[in-house]
């Protein structure tokens, strides 16, 4: 007598037809790059008025530190109070700056990357007066609507 297989067979079935199997959704697409900026400091849109208050601002919190220089020629502490002052504004006024800057430019439906132009002297002075006097778009542009909160100092340095 032959041996048995007692193993369980099983049987092959055929795939399932296309109208038959379970709808599932879509993948999701990945985010455009110009939708992933739009949450930064560096994203949206900021008037001519709030370009020039960016630069009222900065101006501001530097005459600061050197009103009291001097004031106060020769104290070693306020030397001291004035040269952290100074290290740490500027490195506020150059973030607030690009900020602002970059936030111009796209008021004006243009890159950010524009900003570079200001490092080309006399090119640098020309995209300033561009930035302070030609009107930004009306309505949305590619980088988002028209900002119409107040200038704060908040939405003006940070965008926030």
């Amino acid at each position: 007598m032959p041996p048995q297989n007692t193993a369980p067979q099983t049987q092959y079935t055929s795939p399932p037809e296309p109208s038959q199997m379970p709808v599932s959704s879509p993948p999701q697409q990945a985010a455009k790059p110009q939708q992933a900026l739009q949450t930064g400091m560096f994203s949206g849109r900021l008037g001519r008025l709030g370009f020039l208050l960016c630069a009222f601002y900065i101006l501001l919190f530097m005459a600061v530190p050197t009103g009291i220089a001097l004031l106060n020629r020769g104290n070693t502490a306020a030397n001291i109070i004035v040269v952290l002052w100074g290290i740490i504004g500027s490195l506020l006024a150059i973030l607030a700056g690009l900020s602002s800057g970059i936030r111009r430019w796209h008021d004006l439906n243009k890159s950010g990357w524009f900003l570079l132009l200001s490092l080309i002297p006399i090119v640098g002075w020309i995209t300033i007066i561009i930035q302070l006097f030609i009107p930004g778009t009306k309505g949305p542009n590619n980088y988002g609507p028209e900002d119409h909160r107040p200038n704060t100092p908040k939405k003006v340095l940070f965008g926030k």
